[in-house]
């Protein structure tokens, strides 16, 4: 099997995934249901890192987007993919029982922050 149909199938798979908060309040789909601990222990070179990096750039993308209809200045400006895997694999470091999505979540608040100052 080549490695797109295997990334096809692993992106299919990931989709099925999702974790519900303990409130109820939300619904976390795909790879932004892994723990903090699970993303820690992936291999940074391997390509289930880069497929978990590449969803947070998404989510990340997607809340930044959602800011330019409520015309509020965009929170990644002069912030690169290197400084947001680094803050992703700080925030999962420390806590390893958190889900990928409270690390974005989290990475989108703090960013969000700087634009207040």
């Amino acid at each position: 099997m080549n490695r797109a149909a295997i990334l096809i199938v692993l992106l299919l798979a990931s989709t099925h995934s999702f974790s519900e908060s303990s409130s109820g309040d939300f619904m976390a789909y795909g790879l932004g249901s892994i723990s903090c601990g699970k993303y820690s222990s992936i291999s940074k070179n391997g390509s289930d890192r880069s497929m978990a990096n590449q969803w947070v750039f998404g989510f990340v993308t997607a809340k930044n987007e959602s800011l330019h209809f409520d015309k509020v200045k965009s929170y990644l400006d002069g912030v690169d993919t290197q400084a947001i895997t680094k803050y992703i694999e700080n925030y999962c470091d420390k806590k390893p029982l958190d889900q990928l999505y409270s690390a974005a979540n989290r990475l989108v608040y703090d960013l969000s922050l700087k634009n207040e100052k």
